[in-house]
């Protein structure tokens, strides 16, 4: 579901009492669907906002507050005839980076674009579209009821706002993989090709002591999918090419088309799938980093990965479930889901470290257990 498109708005009812200006028709249709769709409060608005950029002074046509700091600056542009050597984008972005604003998000619109960019570890990088203010409003009991809905989630949970290193990166990536191997609560309304494409890198990565025939066999599967994908997109691919177990060509081709295919192309089937494709190239990403390892204690995590794993989740959820996930600079929030799914990736952890007789008994031990209690 998205916003109305660009309505016009009564001068009547122009909020903010403002004079007549070019793009005041786009800018007012912005603001009553911030507080219509968005769920955002007047008083969270603030337009015409003084910037300092460098040497330069600008006025942001719309800012966004969110728990009284800076979080989204909106470019408004009137629906016919401005300039096409502006860059309107980019202007929005230098007042986002200022040092007295620093927000998270940034919108360019003329009525007909609604084009959006988020600040990420990787830079500014485009993205679905803004949050609702839904997402700010959980309570802890909401994550409570939350978290025992989805226990596929809480391992990951347990380390998505903290550094990875060493062997635990193996042991998250292992625990990313159940989530995509089906449409779940989270990924439902994801092409179910970028799901397998996800699925089977997890299961390929590895570090390089450790590759065998089932992850090449893995990586492989992957990286048909992503060429068949790319087919389907009636992009270039090398579908059905022979990769004769070139790790290098396995992780190297769909991390560069990945890469390529996030910034060329807009138009997904939907926002879960532009928000996987993003996870995909961070992904592959990672995959080439822990390959070329032979030793695990020199493993760390990089944030972006976790950031395009937050931003899938976070949108999956809200999709879904009505309910986002708390910034890491919400840190009362933060520490209860952390130690609430403890007690998850420990036992994530045992059941990596179970022997393979243990595995085997296991469906019979819990049989015998619920048939004869």
């Amino acid at each position: 579901m998205q916003h109305k498109p660009f309505y016009t708005i009564s001068e009547n009812c122009y909020l903010f009492d403002r004079k007549l200006q070019p793009e005041e028709e786009v800018r007012q249709w912005v603001l009553f669907e911030l507080i219509r769709y968005y769920g955002y409060s007047i008083n969270q608005l603030e337009i015409e906002k003084t910037v300092q950029y460098g040497t330069r002074r600008g006025f942001i046509d719309i800012l966004i507050y969110v728990n009284d700091k800076p979080y989204i600056v909106i470019e408004c542009k009137r629906r016919k005839g401005y300039r096409k050597s502006q860059d309107p984008m980019k202007q929005a972005i230098s007042y986002a980076n200022a040092d007295s604003i620093q927000a998270e998000f940034c919108v360019f619109t003329d009525g007909n674009i609604w084009q959006v960019k988020r600040n990420t570890a990787a830079g500014w990088v485009h993205y679905p579209n803004i949050p609702c203010i839904k997402e700010y409003e959980n309570t802890e009991l909401e994550f409570s009821q939350f978290l025992n809905d989805l226990d596929e989630v809480r391992p990951i949970l347990h380390w998505l706002y903290q550094p990875i290193v060493g062997r635990d990166v193996l042991y998250f990536i292992d625990a990313i993989q159940p989530i995509f191997n089906a449409q779940s609560i989270v990924t439902s309304g994801t092409n179910s090709i970028l799901l397998d494409i996800i699925d089977h890198v997890c299961r390929g990565i590895t570090i390089k002591s450790e590759l065998n025939v089932y992850h090449y066999g893995k990586l492989e599967i992957a990286y048909q999918k992503t060429q068949f994908y790319l087919k389907k997109l009636g992009m270039r691919n090398f579908y059905k090419d022979v990769m004769e177990n070139d790790l290098h060509e396995l992780l190297m081709m769909p991390d560069v088309q990945f890469n390529r295919l996030k910034e060329t192309i807009e138009d997904y089937d939907s926002e879960m799938d532009h928000a996987a494709i993003h996870l995909l190239s961070a992904l592959y990403s990672v995959a080439r980093t822990v390959t070329a390892h032979k030793s695990e204690k020199q493993l760390s995590l990089n944030s972006a990965f976790t950031d395009e794993l937050f931003n899938f989740i976070n949108l999956g959820l809200q999709r879904n479930l009505q309910i986002g996930l708390p910034s890491k600079s919400d840190t009362i929030l933060v520490n209860y889901i952390q130690e609430s799914c403890e007690t998850n990736w420990q036992a994530h952890l045992d059941s990596r470290s179970m022997s393979v007789w243990e595995l085997f008994k296991l469906p019979f031990y819990i049989l015998k257990n619920k048939v004869f209690a």
